[in-house]
């Protein structure tokens, strides 16, 4: 017992440590080694969620790192060399990664639920703002759609690069993917959260999936982030090879819970997926072509089917979504 009382009180020196450098940190290359070790301690230590939950400091510094690094800079999108902005993206996939692993699992500790609720939902509402936004885009700029991933699938097949425009390095096309599949299991996360807030009875809650998806569709990048997440998804259930990795089944999954609240709770996004993307669920993201890609002794198998069928009920107007109006 004394051990333990021992190892959590090196831990929180540790932790109160770490939490005092990366704050102090005015270096990008400096914060992105301490954010890694952030997310390293955090994936092994629940005590280390607690500890980082128990403040709003760190969670703040954290969402303004965020905010500047996932938009394209004009200075940097000026530059001839893409060297630069590939440093930034890999420390965006950390960020992003390091949310959703603080988030993950931590539901019952009230002082996350203080730490989100802080300023009416303020740094909730900005990380929601942010993840929406192309890495490769000026804050300035919006997204424009494109053709539809069913037509671009039929034009050059699952494994085109999807993510840049004019066939950009394979690499930086490996970053983006990684961005988008970080920033859609983070926006799972944020809609786990504002849904567990809700559970909880009080007079000053502003934190429901209401009041969420009138942020995302707010946002003018939303049409852009919605055709990249199909894109994505579409890719997956019409890749080669058999059964997905279990990080791409759990990719796949998240993907569907985020489509699912969107079509649920949504109006306009919702849609722009029932009109836009109606063919992707028709000939390619269909039940017998996903429990192809499902190994039957993965757990999620299961759920994830389940969740198909009531998406594409959404899609196909037969689930009548919810009309309650923003708070």
């Amino acid at each position: 017992m004394s051990s333990t009382k021992i190892d959590n009180s090196q831990l929180l020196h540790l932790f109160n440590q770490l939490k005092t450098e990366i704050l102090q940190s005015h270096m990008m290359e400096k914060t992105f080694v301490l954010i890694q070790e952030l997310l390293t301690a955090a994936e092994k230590s629940f005590n280390l969620k607690k500890y980082f939950w128990k403040s709003q400091d760190l969670f703040l510094f954290m969402v303004g790192q965020l905010q500047r690094y996932m938009p394209q800079s004009p200075k940097r999108s000026s530059r001839k060399k893409g060297g630069n902005r590939e440093d930034e993206l890999d420390f965006v996939v950390v960020l992003l990664q390091t949310f959703v692993c603080l988030f993950r699992e931590t539901d019952i500790l009230s002082t996350r639920l203080t730490v989100i609720k802080a300023n009416k939902g303020q740094a909730i509402k900005d990380l929601i703002k942010t993840i929406v936004i192309h890495p490769l885009t000026t804050a300035q700029q919006t997204g424009a759609a494109g053709i539809s991933p069913a037509a671009q699938l039929l034009l050059s097949g699952a494994d085109r690069n999807m993510f840049t425009v004019g066939g950009r390095e394979k690499e930086t096309n490996k970053l983006l993917k990684e961005v988008l599949d970080s920033a859609t299991s983070l926006l799972f996360e944020l809609i786990c959260v504002v849904h567990q807030a809700n559970c909880f009875s009080m007079e000053d809650n502003v934190l429901n999936i209401f009041w969420l998806m009138k942020i995302v569709e707010a946002q003018e990048q939303t049409k852009s982030f919605v055709q990249r997440l199909m894109e994505r998804l579409t890719s997956l259930v019409s890749s080669s090879g058999k059964c997905l990795s279990p990080a791409n089944a759990v990719l796949l999954y998240r993907q569907l819970y985020v489509l699912k609240n969107f079509l649920e709770y949504g109006t306009v996004v919702a849609k722009q997926i029932r009109v836009g993307y109606a063919e992707e669920f028709r000939y390619y993201i269909r039940k017998p072509v996903v429990k192809k890609k499902l190994s039957s002794e993965f757990p999620l198998t299961s759920p994830t089917i389940e969740l198909l069928e009531r998406v594409i009920d959404y899609v196909f107007n037969k689930t009548t979504a919810q009309q309650t109006s923003f708070r």
